[in-house]
């Protein structure tokens, strides 16, 4: 017996060691009270773990102060990772502001359905400036649905957040959001890879809520209802200002923005207006179905306006199609307004619901402006302002004014100055006919001469 004791005292102490080295401890804040003009201020890993165990959410304030490193995660619950945070029971009803810092490396790999670094988010719920870097989150489990990068279900209100890595599951699935019902979603991005078997989309698996001024880009890869942005939008879903570029495989209603796009609940619109779509889609080997388009694959009743798509179209060991250069297939009638395709990198030489175009003509604004598009620098489409373009960005073609690209003056009509050449003074001449303002280096003839308007730096003036 004597010469069991020094084996079990190992064995006692790697069992121990083995739990340390994977256990979690969950630590309260050391700063704050959760009120709103005292946030509890979430410094490290053990405070956001903290954070998974609480039961009440409700007018309770989250700040995170610094970057957390969750790779340790991995190892928790028997390798199931990181606890979402709130739940159908204890849904997240509060308010959690990253700063813009960091959680990176975060692992979950659950059992069950509602999995995410959010789990279930109330309608009172807000989370932003959220970013996660190189997360891997997943649903092991069949037939197991919600699971997104950020929020798996969500009521409330997300606004700029980031997610990058992978995120799997069976059904419903998203990069940022597997199903959003009823929430706000804005000023958001997916740079996920996301694999699953039904509802499978770049940035949300399924949309009854609000989105604007999001991106997504990755590789998508499902069977049914798959596709680069919101898998399935219906009911009242609003989609605007918004973007994709992604590279998507699946069987089925297959699409490089939507999936699945129907107006189906008390009249209520689901709308998808100024967006765009780049990318691929490949339909994969064997299959018949015919629900597969380079910015939509089904479209029941909803309206698309203002939308263009530069998304191959591929259809795997086959002839590719040629007709499917926007939408794949119209369930019942819909309203499509000054929609276009790219004839040539779509592949397709018509479409359902928009007008072919060459690269060329995709990138002159006038395409788009004579077609109603509302662009930055013109009037008489609206002042709103949702598009841009220019000679360098975006390959030359649209881009939403809110990614931020500059605008290149535009002049409407050429200067005259009849009298005035290269050499003259400008004393007793005039420019006309400039819509905006001119800016440049001019040499004057008098070095004390000061414009009537702009500034002067003589005797090389600037002239504005």
């Amino acid at each position: 017996m004597k010469k069991l004791f020094p084996f079990v005292g190992f064995a006692i102490f790697l069992i121990f060691f083995l739990f340390k080295v994977s256990a979690q401890t969950a630590t309260p804040p050391a700063l704050g009270d959760g009120s709103s003009g005292n946030t509890y201020q979430i410094a490290n890993l053990e405070n956001l773990f903290w954070v998974t165990t609480l039961e009440d959410y409700e007018g309770v304030y989250f700040l995170q102060t610094a970057n957390i490193d969750a790779l340790q995660t991995a190892t928790w619950f028997d390798n199931q990772g990181f606890p979402s945070i709130g739940n159908i029971v204890h849904p997240f009803s509060g308010t959690y502001n990253g700063d813009s810092f960091v959680v990176s490396n975060l692992y979950q790999s659950w059992g069950f359905n509602t999995v995410g670094f959010f789990g279930y988010v109330a309608s009172t719920g807000e989370i932003e400036n959220v970013i996660l870097i190189d997360a891997d989150i997943s649903i092991y489990e069949d037939s197991r649905e919600y699971c997104g990068g950020l929020v798996a279900e969500n009521m409330g209100r997300i606004s700029n957040c980031q997610v990058s890595g992978t995120v799997s599951a069976d059904m419903f699935v998203g990069g940022l959001v597997g199903y959003n019902f009823g929430g706000t979603i804005e000023n958001s991005s997916s740079t996920c890879d996301v694999l699953g078997t039904f509802a499978v989309g770049g940035l949300v698996g399924y949309n009854h809520g609000t989105v604007i001024d999001c991106s997504s880009s990755g590789i998508i890869e499902g069977d049914r209802k798959v596709c680069g942005f919101v898998v399935h939008n219906e009911k009242y879903g609003i989609i605007k200002t918004s973007y994709s570029k992604s590279y998507v495989f699946g069987n089925e209603q297959i699409g490089g923005f939507a999936g699945m796009h129907e107006l189906e609940f008390n009249g209520e619109p689901a709308i998808i207006e100024n967006c765009y779509a780049w990318g691929s889609i490949t339909r994969l080997e064997s299959q018949t179905a015919e629900s597969v388009g380079s910015f939509i694959g089904t479209v029941k009743e909803a309206p698309v306006k203002f939308c263009y798509t530069n998304t191959e179209v591929i259809y795997e060991n086959t002839t590719n199609p040629t007709t499917k250069g926007f939408i794949g297939e119209e369930i019942i009638s819909a309203s499509f307004d000054n929609n276009f395709f790219n004839s040539q990198v779509t592949g397709q030489s018509s479409g359902l619901g928009a007008l072919p175009k060459t690269i060329e003509e995709l990138q002159l604004q006038e395409t788009f402006t004579d077609a109603n598009w509302d662009f930055i620098g013109e009037t008489d489409n609206g002042t709103e302002d949702f598009w841009g373009i220019n000679s360098v960005d975006n390959s030359q073609y649209p881009f939403l004014s809110w990614q931020g690209y500059k605008i290149e003056p535009i002049i409407t009509e050429e200067p005259t100055a009849s009298t005035l050449e290269c050499g003259d003074a400008l004393e007793n001449s005039s420019l006309t006919g400039v819509a905006a303002n001119i800016e440049g280096e001019f040499a004057f003839l008098y070095p004390d001469y000061v414009p009537n308007y702009g500034y002067s730096t003589c005797p090389v003036c600037i002239y504005t």
